[in-house]
């Protein structure tokens, strides 16, 4: 870890025994770990700490998918400009990192606004048909001039 810890912004090591740190440490060499060990070691749970790596808080680890012929990711690689020894090189992997983590927000607050009228438009449909379905007494707007009274 000498060399992430000489070029890494203060805060961009993970504290020792997270997921995040289990996870640089393996990718420190930046050599390609295989996808079905981090699976194993993180439970089929890997996503979470290459995401937890790539976010603003830990200063956006790049952190390489490596795909087969066929698109299949296979492996996960540190950038090499992490392990440089260069300040500047490190600084922009992580500038790179930090881009592909904006855009990805931004197609996803995108397409949220974009489906954000067919949602509303099925949630009100689910009601409807929820109330129609408790009956005549639920649906009578007149409901309170027809409950028992007390003799």
């Amino acid at each position: 870890m000498d060399n992430l810890l000489f070029t890494a912004p203060d805060g961009a090591i993970p504290k020792t025994g997270t997921n995040a740190s289990k996870l640089l440490n393996m990718l420190k060499h930046c050599e390609p770990v295989q996808e079905l060990l981090l699976a194993q070691v993180f439970d089929s749970n890997q996503r979470s700490p290459i995401q937890d790596l790539g976010n603003d808080y830990l200063f956006n680890w790049l952190v390489h998918p490596v795909e087969n012929g066929k698109g299949k990711i296979i492996a996960r690689q540190l950038d090499k400009r992490h392990i440089s020894g260069n300040p500047q090189l490190d600084d922009d992997a992580r500038k790179e990192r930090k881009r592909q983590l904006k855009e990805d927000s931004y197609k996803q607050a995108k397409q949220g606004r974009i489906r954000e009228t067919k949602a509303q438009q099925e949630r009100d449909e689910a009601r409807k048909e929820l109330f129609l379905s408790l009956g005549d007494a639920a649906n009578d707007p007149d409901i309170e001039s027809k409950k028992p009274t007390k003799d």
